[in-house]
């Protein structure tokens, strides 16, 4: 019964948000998120006949006063949604481990392009912009969370950070927490499940890709083994050789620094030694010898900013499946805007990129 509908600009940009959002989220496993994506077309579809409808209706009423068609009004100010999946009803003390037995929205249609019947659901009205989340628990996550009042969330549906209140229950020995939100109810009206992040750590830094990070195998030495030689100086160490005459002699090792811990030992990549090679200490040290043969690994990745790939150690203070925080290190580490390989396993250390 709409007059003939032409999409707006306005509109277009709606259903090429549908669009955008569906194939962000696509994956080849999970089948049933095609049928959320249907759900919505449908539904802004709908949303766009029923405004053509309306402005014929208003018409109608305008130039025809006897006509039987009669607007009714809601009977409060709130938002609307036209879906419902049968929850509604949900509440706090029905929660128990069946009801996330399965998270895919089972939602219906209200706004039909057909006549309804009385008594039928039309709409739903949502009067309050409060709105709240429950989440099952594992035993450690709800030792974690007991004490806490708030927690920090981000819903990763469109990657919004929250920082809602927080309470913990348990129902036949099963852990649960209700978190509670005051705002951006509008957003996820239409959404029975969502998939959160529970951030229990709090860490600053710079963020990195899980992928990016590599282990790197190096040799232990006290700081008074490390000196300087060559040509430009270079860090490295003394190396005790041994001529074809049998003839030993201190030749100097180009090395580099890559970490010094708290106990002052310095980090130098095991790739140009052999076990139980013998490095010499400086005159200072009385030139006493060490033997190498404790060794480590560091996190790492490789950064690129000079063109080719070069190991920074990284400490990590957080990390989740899909990112790192590790901190800035002006002098080891990792600085901000530095460049770094993604995949470390299709590179090699010191390769040209």
């Amino acid at each position: 019964g709409a007059d003939n509908y032409s999409l707006s600009d306005e509109d277009t940009k709606t259903i090429r948000a549908d669009i955008a959002e569906y194939r962000a989220s696509f994956n080849f496993s999970d089948y049933s998120g095609i049928t959320n994506f249907r759900y919505n077309l449908d539904n802004s579809l709908l949303k766009m006949t029923t405004n053509g409808l309306l402005k014929r209706a208003k018409r109608i009423l305008k130039n025809d006063s006897s006509s039987s068609l009669k607007m009714i009004k809601s009977g409060k100010t709130g938002i609307i949604s036209f879906c419902s999946d049968g929850l509604e009803k949900l509440d706090i003390d029905s929660i128990n481990q069946k009801t996330f037995s399965d998270t895919t929205d089972k939602w219906k249609q209200l706004r039909q392009k057909k006549e309804i019947s009385k008594g039928d659901t039309a709409y739903k009205l949502i009067t309050s912009d409060n709105w709240s989340i429950v989440i099952p628990l594992t035993k450690k996550q709800y030792k974690k969370l007991y004490d806490k009042d708030s927690i920090d969330v981000v819903i990763k549906k469109d990657n919004n950070k929250f920082t809602p209140s927080v309470t913990t229950f348990t129902e036949k020995s099963k852990y649960y927490a209700k978190l509670e939100f005051t705002k951006d109810m509008i957003n996820y009206i239409d959404n029975r499940y969502l998939d959160i992040q529970l951030e229990f750590n709090e860490a600053a830094g710079l963020k990195i890709p899980v992928s990016s990070i590599i282990k790197k195998k190096f040799y232990m030495v006290p700081e008074e083994y490390i000196t300087n030689g060559g040509d430009d100086g270079s860090t490295g160490v003394m190396l005790k050789t041994y001529d074809k005459h049998g003839n030993q002699h201190n030749t100097f090792k180009k090395a580099k620094v890559y970490y010094k811990d708290e106990k002052n030992r310095c980090y130098i990549d095991a790739r140009l030694f052999s076990v139980g090679d013998i490095i010499v200490a400086d005159v200072s040290a009385n030139g006493s010898e060490l033997s190498l043969t404790r060794t480590a690994r560091l996190d790492g990745v490789y950064y690129c900013n000079n063109g080719y790939c070069t190991f920074k150690r990284i400490d990590i203070t957080y990390s989740n499946s899909e990112y790192a925080i590790v901190p800035e290190d002006a002098i080891y580490g990792l600085q901000i805007y530095d460049h770094i390989i993604l995949n470390p396993n299709l590179v090699k250390e010191d390769e040209i990129i």
